[in-house]
């Protein structure tokens, strides 16, 4: 009996494990066969990288005004700051090492150029006066940060050496550095076919660089772009679809999705854009100007791009906030226009604000040249009245729109007053220039 109770009780424990397995084999396959398919989360007008623009990386962006040449027979000539010449003084400075350097008063004899020795002059427009940009500008390995702020920066060949002294003026006293390159900056000590003769002119107790002669400049008609705004304004906003369009008026949409916003409104060149996203104030929060920028430049990189030759023209640094202005080149001169302008506020580390056109040049339909005053002829043309409270003159390009689809980009300059907003003379016949969006 014992035998046969033991018999019948194996046999049922392989009933129950086989059971078993077989459950386990069918709640496997309902799991297997019942589990949803992956969900992929995704808006057709979405995108977080440019869709009509450039990635850029930042240390573009920092670039001189324009390279002066002083030859040894005390000739002036400009190099564009955005040239190949340039660029490659640049990465020969990358090259280059700090040894020493000291501050001198102004007079002392390290800090005079000895006549008939030709050297390069970095003029930055006042980029320099934030130290955090330094590395930037001048990108000489461990060049010291205790340099005194100034938008011109000399390198003088030091005769039967591989050394340059790095003249750095300002105000009373003046900043002597010593530099060894391997590879120095001597085929740019003599002019080439790009660079432009200049002449320093004075004029009462002021002195002005303008064009030693008359110039042949393009004038440029260009078919402006128009892009579709949809897919820029998406890229704001984490999810597009709370986005809650509000029409203003009849030229002005408010795309928000509670916490941030993009207004498009009807300007000069066609559709603006301007980003907002309030941001209290940190307290002892620090931002540099180099910060801003390493901040800025991403953002717009992931936010349509960029569709110029943009360098920074400008930055106001104040407590709570940095704002900083990036201007198109054409051609080796700067865009005196808000065409390709762009305006970023950057706010405890992060992107509060920013304004530009999304419409841009987009097909050069003519090219014709016009013969430009000198710096001469200009100066005989300005009244006393304009002489009043000018702080400087600039050669550029300004813009005047032909028609919704047509932009002209003529020769202007541009006089600077410290007390009152900057006048534009055509460069050809010296008269005020009456512009489109400047």
């Amino acid at each position: 009996m014992k035998f046969r109770w033991h018999v019948w009780s194996e046999r049922l424990k392989s009933w129950f494990l086989i059971i078993l397995v077989l459950s386990s084999l069918i709640f496997s396959a309902l799991i297997w066969l019942g589990t949803p398919n992956e969900l992929v989360v995704d808006h057709p007008n979405f995108y977080s990288s440019p869709m009509y623009g450039s990635e850029r990386s930042v240390n573009e962006f920092i670039r001189p005004s324009a390279v002066w040449l002083w030859t040894a027979n005390n000739e002036l000539f400009r190099y564009s700051g955005t040239s190949i010449e340039v660029q490659k003084m640049l990465d020969i400075l990358r090259k280059s090492s700090f040894l020493t350097g000291k501050l001198l008063a102004k007079n002392s004899t390290q800090a005079v150029i000895p006549p008939k020795t030709p050297y390069l002059l970095f003029d930055y427009h006042g980029l320099l006066a934030h130290a955090s940009l330094w590395p930037l500008a001048i990108p000489v390995s461990n060049l010291m940060m205790s340099i005194p702020v100034s938008q011109m920066v000399a390198f003088v060949p030091i005769e039967k050496s591989h050394q340059y002294k790095m003249i750095v003026p300002d105000g009373n006293q003046v900043y002597v550095g010593y530099l060894k390159m391997h590879e120095g900056l001597y085929r740019w000590l003599q002019p080439t076919d790009s660079a432009i003769p200049f002449a320093q002119i004075p004029r009462g107790d002021q002195v002005f660089n303008l064009p030693y002669s008359s110039l042949q400049m393009p004038v440029y008609e260009w078919i402006l772009y128009h892009p579709v705004a949809t897919h820029v304004i998406d890229s704001f906003f984490l999810d597009p679809s709370l986005i809650q369009p509000i029409v203003k008026t009849k030229s002005q949409t408010i795309y928000s999705d509670g916490t941030q916003s993009v207004t498009m409104k009807t300007g000069y060149f066609g559709n603006q854009l301007i980003f907002s996203c309030p941001s209290g104030t940190l307290k002892g929060y620090q931002q540099s100007a180099n910060l801003a920028l390493q901040v800025a430049v991403p953002f717009m990189d992931s936010h349509g791009g960029f569709v110029g030759d943009q360098v920074l023209a400008g930055i106001q640094n104040t407590t709570y906030y940095t704002d900083l202005e990036f201007q198109d080149d054409i051609n080796g001169w700067p865009l005196f226009s808000q065409l390709d302008q762009i305006r970023v506020r950057v706010q405890n580390g992060m992107v509060s604000g920013l304004w530009h056109y999304l419409s841009y040049p987009g097909m050069e339909t003519s090219e014709p040249r016009e013969k430009i005053l000198s710096g001469v002829q200009l100066l005989s043309k300005l009244s006393s009245k304009m002489f009043t409270g000018l702080s400087g003159i600039e050669l550029g390009y300004g813009t005047k729109q032909l028609n919704n689809q047509l932009v002209e980009l003529k020769p202007v300059y541009k006089l600077t007053y410290q007390q009152k907003p900057s006048l534009f003379l055509d460069a050809q016949s010296g008269h005020i220039f009456t512009g489109t969006g400047m």
